[in-house]
C-alpha cells in the first residue's frame, strides 16, 4: 500500500493553524525475534513515520491493532528507543532518552486507567508527587489547592470528595480523568493518549473526548489521540492520519479523509466503522 496525502478544504478545529509543538520525521523502530535458537530481524513496527503534532489542535492516529500505533506514541514519548529518526519538541532535537524538561512537557494517557494507578494510594497522594517532585507546589495549602484545581479542570466536582478516594472507589471514567489530571500537573505541551477510551463503557466515551477536546482548544495543547475508531476521529479530531503496517498511508483534514477517503485500508475502516449517534457521559 502506499502512502496517500489527502487534498482539499476539510473543516478543522480552532487549533489547526497552530505551531508545531512535536514533530517526528523517519520514525523506525523494529523487533528482533527468535526461531529456534537462531535470532533473526523482526519486521519493522514503525516504518519511516513522519508526524506533526499543533499546538490547540487534535490528530488521530487511526489503525487497526498491530499496525504501529501505540509503538509510535511511545517513540514520541521517548519511552522506546527508536532505530533511526528524529523528534522535535518546539524545534529542537530530542534525544534518545527523555529529560526531566522532556518529561514535563510530553505527557502520555495510557488505555488502562487502573493500571495508571497505584491501588494503595489516594488521589490526593498521586496528585501530590508530580506537584511536589517537579516543585510546582512546595506546602500543603499549596498542594491541596492546586489538586484541587486539576480535578476540577478535569470536571471531577466536588473536587475535595475525591481526593480522600482510592481507585477502586471511582469508575472507568472517574479513573482517566484523574490520569489525565496527572498528565496535566506537570503543564504540558503535548498529550498523548493511547486508546484513552477503549476500555470504558460507550455511555461515557463521550464525555472524555470531549474533555480531550477542551482541553486542546483552551490550554493549546497538542494531542495525539490513537485510536481503531474511525468514526470517533471523523467527529472529534482536526486531522487524521491512518496507519497501516508501520506506516501512515493517508493523512488530511479529518472531515476530508473520511468523507472522501482516497486509500483503500481508510476505505475499509469506514466500512467496519459502527454508525449510530456517540453516547452520554455519566462518568
Amino acid at each position: 500500500m502506499t502512502d496517500t496525502a489527502s487534498t482539499g478544504t476539510g473543516t478543522a478545529g480552532p487549533g489547526s493553524a497552530g505551531t508545531v509543538a512535536l514533530a517526528a520525521s523517519g520514525l523506525t523502530k523494529s523487533y528482533a525475534g527468535r526461531l529456534g535458537r537462531r535470532r533473526r530481524a523482526g519486521a519493522a513496527a514503525v516504518a519511516g513515520v513522519d508526524l506533526e503534532l499543533r499546538r490547540g489542535a487534535i490528530c488521530a492516529l487511526v489503525g487497526q491493532s498491530g499496525s504501529g500505533k501505540s509503538t509510535t506514541a511511545r517513540l514520541l514519548a521517548l519511552l522506546e528507543r527508536r532505530d533511526s529518526g528524529t523528534v522535535l519538541l518546539d524545534g529542537a532535537p530530542a534525544g534518545t532518552s527523555p529529560t526531566n524538561a522532556y518529561r514535563r512537557a510530553v505527557q502520555m494517557v495510557f488505555q488502562d486507567p487502573f493500571a495508571s494507578l497505584n491501588p494503595a494510594h489516594t488521589i490526593g497522594y498521586h496528585l501530590s508527587r508530580p506537584l511536589r517532585v517537579h516543585r510546582y507546589a512546595r506546602s500543603r495549602a499549596q498542594v491541596l489547592s492546586q489538586s484541587v484545581a486539576l480535578l476540577e479542570r478535569v470536571h471531577l466536582r466536588p473536587a475535595q470528595e475525591f481526593l480522600g478516594k482510592f481507585p477502586h472507589q471511582l469508575s472507568g471514567g472517574e479513573r482517566q480523568r484523574v490520569a489525565i489530571a496527572l498528565a496535566l500537573a506537570v503543564r504540558p505541551r503535548v498529550l498523548l493518549a493511547d486508546e484513552p477510551v477503549s476500555m470504558l463503557d460507550v455511555s461515557i466515551r463521550a464525555g472524555l473526548l470531549n474533555l480531550l477536546r477542551e482541553l486542546a482548544d483552551t490550554q493549546r495543547l497538542a494531542v495525539l489521540y490513537i485510536t481503531h475508531d474511525i468514526a470517533s476521529a471523523r467527529y472529534f479530531a482536526d486531522t487524521i492520519a491512518v496507519m497501516y503496517a508501520g506506516r501512515i498511508v493517508e493523512r488530511g483534514p479529518a472531515r476530508e479523509v473520511t468523507e472522501h477517503p482516497a486509500h483503500e485500508y481508510t476505505r475499509l475502516l469506514l466500512a467496519a466503522a459502527p454508525r449510530g449517534g456517540r453516547g452520554r457521559d455519566r462518568g
